[in-house]
């Protein structure tokens, strides 16, 4: 039954969640079309994008559930549960993975770099790839239907009980690793800060304050999530899923914020004005 709360939250929800939906779409968009972001990191970031929009995708629809009051059918609610928390661990592991590609810059030979890299994408895949079987699996369940309508989170089966106690751990494990790789790219770059060229100082940075803002919005959500908000108010509830809508979209906004090579090329998009590719170091 359709109330004037659950109209008003899932508009808000729908909202948010439609705006970071293109905006995501843009951003991948552009990344496609432009020879220049044909780059092993790039195609990391590609598909943290693309990770984001499977979340987004799921939160668009489900903003119709909080309206309806809703799950629409079993079947429906089951697939995008799977969709959303599949895409969301592949995009905890494709942190990890662009971490380390940016820790290997340093530390290898171009061809060992490349080989790397790409094997870090595939590895974060066959986790995704791992938790759309286990989701699958019976007893265990990603729903929307646990809080009244109005937030994604593991069914009470035993499957799902045991995900939902290791998965934080999991989460905070990739994201301090990946926060220490980026420390130590941190340092050697000011190391070798007089003997780089500007640009390729000036880019490695922005990934860094990219990668240090998304870090701290990160460990707060899952901390937030799992241990410290509890999901016995209403208003908790619709606070933590707004914080998760908004996680969609942190990383392709910011990245937009710092990165003027694929702003501008995404602005020149939605224009509709054709840009000559040119050369950058510029990652993030």
């Amino acid at each position: 039954m359709v109330t004037l709360f659950s109209l008003a939250v899932g508009l808000c929800y729908l909202i948010l969640a439609a705006i970071f939906l293109v905006i995501n779409g843009l951003f991948l968009l552009t990344l496609i079309i432009n020879p220049e972001f044909k780059t092993n990191t790039y195609r990391i970031i590609k598909c943290m994008a693309v990770a984001c929009l499977m979340q987004i995708f799921v939160f668009t629809i489900s903003a119709f559930m909080t309206i309806m009051q809703t799950v629409f059918h079993y079947y429906v609610d089951r697939i995008l549960g799977i969709v959303f928390q599949s895409g969301w661990l592949l995009y905890v592991s494709l942190s990890f993975a662009l971490a380390m590609d940016r820790l290997f810059t340093f530390l290898s030979k171009a061809r060992d770099y490349s080989i790397i890299s790409n094997m870090l994408l595939v590895l974060s895949w066959i986790v995704w790839l791992t938790v759309v079987v286990i989701l699958s699996m019976p007893g265990f369940g990603y729903s929307y239907g646990e809080y009244d309508f109005l937030l994604w989170d593991y069914t009470d089966e035993t499957g799902s009980k045991r995900m939902n106690t290791i998965e934080p751990y999991y989460d905070m494990t990739i994201f301090g690793s990946a926060f220490v790789m980026y420390m130590f790219v941190f340092g050697r770059l000011m190391k070798l800060r007089h003997s780089s060229t500007v640009g390729f100082f000036t880019s490695e940075v922005k990934i860094l304050i990219v990668a240090v803002i998304a870090f701290i919005y990160e460990v707060m959500l899952v901390m937030t999530s799992f241990w410290l908000l509890p999901f016995n108010t209403t208003c908790s509830t619709v606070i933590i899923n707004f914080a998760w809508i908004i996680e969609c979209g942190m990383f392709t906004s910011i990245t937009l914020v710092i990165n003027t090579s694929v702003r501008g090329r995404m602005v020149a998009l939605v224009r509709g004005v054709k840009t000559t590719p040119v050369a950058s170091r510029e990652i993030a």
